[in-house]
């Protein structure tokens, strides 16, 4: 045979294939992007884009059914390829009950379930221990619960042992008690956590006077009274800072921040104010001006105020926040929800937010919560909540069983009616679920590491275990 032919056929081959290769990765470089895109092709062979279900629950490994149908290893925690449009979600897992949603997943977009929770058909009850409670708060991480009674010696619970440990926390030198021997409860308007569990803020009511104390639950002897060593009246408090040592302070409209390692003051950094919120250590405030609501910001407490907007109305709440990589805005006016979706103004009136839902609440809100991770607001009057979801843009409105709620873990509330059934709900007011009979609608209720439900009982701290046999 020729040479020349045998070469020539051997630079064709090589030829060939590498232009099969090049084709091959593009193919596949293609496939990916479109998948990566939300494209699919569907049982009809057709190419359709597709949306993705992504689910976390407690417990794992339960099914995620979607709309009826199970699929191929569809289990939590992990991701669903579905279509675009509304689906009925249910996740479920033999010994448990079932939980379930309905999802509207838009197209080439991930929709996020992380908070399901899953309780056991049966549960194991056991009581902890029998405790005097005059009122209980838990810490933000659920594994500490401080129960105050009618006196100056408190009790820290460590609700994640095995054995519940009890340490006592003496407070007789933080608060002005004159002759009395105790510190009634009564007196007790509202106790804050720092987000590290490790000071909590009690404002308490004496002779008509508000006074402030900043407890350190380890370290007793580091707690003080505000209120005492400033000679001020505030009227609001708020932790700035994940330890709890940079306050922000609120007395007769005046802004101003503590620090509590020097025991500073600084000078008025706003006035008006009627509320304020924190956000990444700045602050957005409402300044009430003769009937005009002003919404500014901080970034930092150091700099000037910032105007964002204007409004009318009675009451205004307003705050700042990050939700995937988006900034919202997220005001309450009177019976309004307001969302705007940008970033914080660097000058007055800059239109750095885009208003993207305005919607009836139905009722004056008395109460309002944001959720842990800004992906919610709930706000409340009497039996009437409503819920700003951020994942949705939509505002659901609900009723609970009892005017007192409380929450047992980051996502889901709970209400104990006049009979003393404990009921449990998601915060957009679905899956609603009885879990007690027995139960005291005064005093906490918690989920503590996904393992164990608390909640007091004719006296008694009644431990029920999450896991099933």
């Amino acid at each position: 045979m020729d040479p020349e032919q045998v070469k020539k056929r051997q630079t064709l081959r090589v030829l060939f294939s590498e232009a099969m290769m090049v084709l091959s990765v593009i193919i596949i470089m293609t496939v990916l992007i479109m998948i990566t895109s939300g494209y699919w092709i569907n049982q009809n062979f057709e190419v359709e884009r597709q949306g993705m279900l992504q689910v976390y629950s407690s417990p794992t490994g339960a099914d995620i059914i979607v709309d009826g149908d199970s699929g191929w290893l569809a289990k939590t925690n992990g991701s669903k390829i579905v279509s675009g449009g509304e689906h009925e979600v249910k996740i479920a897992k033999e010994g448990y009950d079932t939980w379930t949603k309905k999802v509207n997943v838009r197209e080439g977009l991930m929709y996020r379930l992380p908070y399901v929770r899953l309780f056991p058909l049966e549960r194991e009850t056991e009581k902890v221990g029998e405790y005097d409670v005059a009122i209980s708060s838990v810490s933000p991480d659920r594994n500490l619960m401080l129960i105050i009674n009618n006196t100056t010696s408190w009790r820290l619970l460590h609700l994640n042992k095995t054995e519940v440990n009890t340490t006592n926390v003496d407070v007789s030198k933080i608060f002005d008690l004159g002759d009395e021997a105790s510190l009634s409860a009564e007196n007790i308007a509202s106790v804050k956590w720092s987000i590290d569990g490790n000071r909590v803020l009690v404002k308490t009511y004496k002779d008509g006077q508000v006074e402030w104390a900043l407890v350190d639950i380890k370290h007793a002897d580091k707690s003080i009274n505000l209120s005492k060593i400033f000679d001020e009246k505030f009227d609001n408090i708020k932790f700035v800072n994940h330890s709890g040592d940079t306050l922000l302070v609120e007395g007769d409209g005046n802004l101003r921040k503590i620090s509590v390692e020097d025991q500073s003051l600084s000078k008025v950094l706003a006035t008006k104010v009627s509320n304020f919120d924190i956000y990444n250590g700045g602050v957005i405030y409402v300044a009430n001006d003769d009937g005009v609501k002003r919404i500014y910001s901080m970034k930092d407490l150091e700099d000037d105020a910032v105007l964002i907007t204007e409004l009318g109305g009675e009451k205004t709440f307003a705050t700042v926040t990050r939700f995937y990589e988006d900034e919202y805005l997220v005001i309450v006016n009177d019976d309004k929800f307001y969302l705007y979706i940008g970033s914080l103004p660097k000058e007055d009136n800059d239109e750095s937010f885009e208003k993207i839902l305005e919607a009836e609440i139905g009722f004056m809100p008395e109460t309002i919560k944001a959720g842990t991770n800004g992906e919610f607001f709930v706000v409340k009057n009497g039996k009437n909540v409503a819920t700003l979801d951020l994942e949705s843009e939509k505002v659901l409105r609900f009723e609970v069983d009892a005017e007192k709620i409380g929450w047992v873990d980051n996502y889901m509330m709970y209400a104990v009616d006049d009979d003393g059934t404990l009921f449990v709900y998601d915060y957009d007011g679905l899956n609603r679920r009885e879990l007690s009979k027995n139960a005291s609608g005064r005093f906490s209720v918690t989920i503590c590491e996904d393992k164990w439900l608390y909640y007091f009982s004719d006296g008694w701290l009644v431990r029920e275990n999450l896991m099933s046999k």
